[in-house]
């Protein structure tokens, strides 16, 4: 929900980071302010105040690219969140080299996949790889569109795929959503915590009916465990010297 006085220099130039971030190759700002429609003076100016900060950097062809802020930021916020960091061992017991396995979350009506594996993809190649994907094409985005504290925006998606807007109360009931893919692909998706901040999804085309109940409880089960080494106390923090702490207090 928009709040009642947005600070609309800080949309942009989180839009102007995003857009740089997601390009995949240095970008010029007349191409970027081309896409973003906004004033070429403008995207200037927000490409110069990230470049200041670090967020950006212009190379000798005098386009710009993410800058090392980027990176410390990710790092930042993965360690923050502790979803990824939580969710690896969980994800490398998955594998199975007959599925696809995925780790999502929902981002303005897309999923960005923070893991995302193909049977022949080694477990490196799969953090991070995959660009971001319509929600409502993917059972990780679909389970969490369900599980959204409100079905607000549902409206454009509900018209593009018919039975989505019904099937959600019974996503929400069932716990996990089940997509069928034109190639024969079965997609199972299942949400993590409550509220579900990410999804956890698998898919196969070997998947028969008598396969599904197995296979959404291990992935309930995967899920849980997600949740619970989240919320277990972090073991790789420096653990404070009391007597140290008792001196300052004295102090």
């Amino acid at each position: 929900m928009l709040p009642a006085q947005p600070n609309q220099s800080l949309i942009s130039g989180l839009n102007v980071l995003q857009v740089l971030v997601s390009a995949g190759r240095p970008i010029g700002s007349r191409e970027l302010a081309t896409m973003l429609e906004m004033e070429h003076t403008r995207v200037n100016r927000l490409l110069g105040t990230l470049a200041f900060l670090g967020f950006a950097e212009k190379t000798a062809q005098r386009k710009y690219r993410p800058g090392p802020g980027v990176h410390v930021l990710a790092a930042q916020s993965l360690k923050g969140s502790r979803l990824l960091t939580a969710a690896l061992p969980v994800l490398k017991e998955l594998r199975d080299p007959k599925l696809t396995v995925a780790l999502g979350v929902l981002w303005q009506g897309q999923v960005c996949f923070l893991f995302h594996a193909r049977p022949w993809h080694t477990f490196e190649e799969a953090i991070g790889r995959h660009a971001l994907w319509p929600a409502e094409k993917s059972s990780a985005g679909v389970v969490l569109l369900a599980h959204r504290p409100s079905d607000e925006n549902l409206e454009g998606i509900a018209r593009g795929n018919g039975t989505l807007a019904i099937n959600f109360q019974r996503i929400r009931k069932q716990g996990y959503t089940q997509m069928v893919f034109p190639n024969g692909q079965v997609s199972l998706g299942v949400p993590i915590g409550s509220p579900p901040i990410a999804a956890l999804a698998v898919s196969s085309a070997e998947f028969a009916a008598k396969d599904i109940p197995v296979v959404v409880k291990k992935l309930k089960d995967a899920a849980a465990q997600i949740q619970e080494r989240m919320e277990s106390p972090a073991t790789d923090e420096p653990v404070p010297d009391m007597a140290i702490l008792a001196g300052l207090e004295e102090l």
